[in-house]
């Protein structure tokens, strides 16, 4: 069973946020060759709603194997943001199509 990490973040309004970290799976870096992925941002209020939405596909997540997962939202991402709280999350794909969690936690965006 894959055990999600917490980890609470602050973006700036109309800064570029970057994000890396490695994930390990019993102590070894995870194989993410073949896998896909995607980070929701979601106002704090109303969790039902995504506000913002990074993907492999739109270049927002790359993942290099093995283990590092890296988060880009460039200033024009962030400039679209409210000021106040959400909350995030990254679900990693695998080659099953299987979605595990890995990371989550509150974000503030601040001025």
């Amino acid at each position: 069973m894959i055990v999600a990490g917490q980890l609470d973040i602050e973006i700036t309004q109309g800064f570029p946020f970057d994000l890396t970290w490695d994930w390990t799976l019993d102590g070894q870096l995870a194989p993410l060759a073949g896998h896909t992925g995607y980070l929701w941002l979601k106002d704090a209020d109303s969790p039902y709603t995504v506000v913002m939405p990074a993907t492999v596909d739109n270049g927002k997540v790359t993942l290099t194997d093995p283990g590092n997962i890296a988060i880009h939202l460039s200033h024009v991402d962030t400039a679209a943001l409210g000021l106040g709280m959400y909350e995030w999350k990254y679900v990693d794909v695998d080659l099953d199509l299987v979605p595990n969690p890995v990371l989550s936690g509150r974000c503030r965006v601040v001025a």
